[in-house]
């Protein structure tokens, strides 16, 4: 249930009247609802935020055990970071587990960039 804002004023003006009445209780009731739907959405968010990263988890693990089988494919993703991994640091990063990353001087290629966006 959701009050108006005058509505909710008119409530709280008659809880304050009348402390033990209705309208206190109603008010009580509502403060409750109101803590378990933002509860509830916070445990949501944590969630998806769990599975997110159990995805990233997952497809970096396929991706890894595909590189270590298929030379042509670790070829063509080595490309591929090199198109995505634009901080330096990234890159030396990756270099240093094996990666070999072309280092393109653009305009992207900034040190404190981040290496994806979510």
């Amino acid at each position: 249930m959701s009050l108006k804002p005058k509505q909710r004023r008119l409530l709280e003006e008659e809880a304050q009247r009348n402390p033990g009445g209705p309208a206190a209780q109603i008010l009580k009731n509502l403060a409750q609802e109101e803590a378990k739907a933002i509860d509830l959405m916070r445990q949501a968010s944590e969630q998806a935020k769990k599975d997110m990263t159990r995805q990233k988890i997952l497809i970096g693990v396929a991706v890894l055990s595909e590189c270590e089988k298929n030379p042509t494919f670790r070829e063509r993703f080595e490309k591929v970071l090199s198109r995505h991994l634009t901080a330096t640091r990234d890159k030396e990063i990756m270099s240093r587990f094996g990666w070999e990353m072309e280092n393109e001087n653009t305009e992207n290629n900034i040190d404190s960039a981040p290496a994806t966006a979510e």
